[in-house]
């Protein structure tokens, strides 16, 4: 199973059969040591732990409330390898700046910061 965390504007993925950290590790990296108790593979150049499973289990209410915990979700067009098409663009005012709201044609809906 996948899962994605975040801190600030770096997201990692976690992958629980292989025992992978990818992503934006670099900015997360005292996490991934600390937390997720992981070391670096410099051969694959991603960090590894074999028991990830078990270390999301035990302290999943930790990570998820503190770094976003989440099952990585995947359309099944995404799956199939089908490209999503945008169908809508909207940018909207929210309290914090602007955000532009993107529609899929799988029904989606993407939030994106703009500034």
């Amino acid at each position: 199973m996948k899962y994605t965390m975040s801190r600030r504007n770096d997201t990692i993925t976690l992958d629980t059969e292989t025992g992978n950290i990818t992503g934006g590790t670099y900015g997360m990296k005292d996490i991934i040591k600390n937390d997720l108790y992981a070391t670096w593979n410099p051969d694959l150049r991603v960090w590894h732990n074999d028991d990830l499973q078990s270390v999301i289990g035990k302290y999943s209410e930790y990570l998820r409330r503190c770094y976003g915990l989440k099952s990585a979700e995947v359309s099944n067009q995404a799956e199939s390898g089908k490209a999503l098409d945008i169908i809508d663009k909207q940018l909207v005012n929210g309290n914090d700046g602007f955000y532009m709201i993107y529609t899929y044609s799988d029904g989606s809906h993407k939030k994106v910061f703009v500034g």
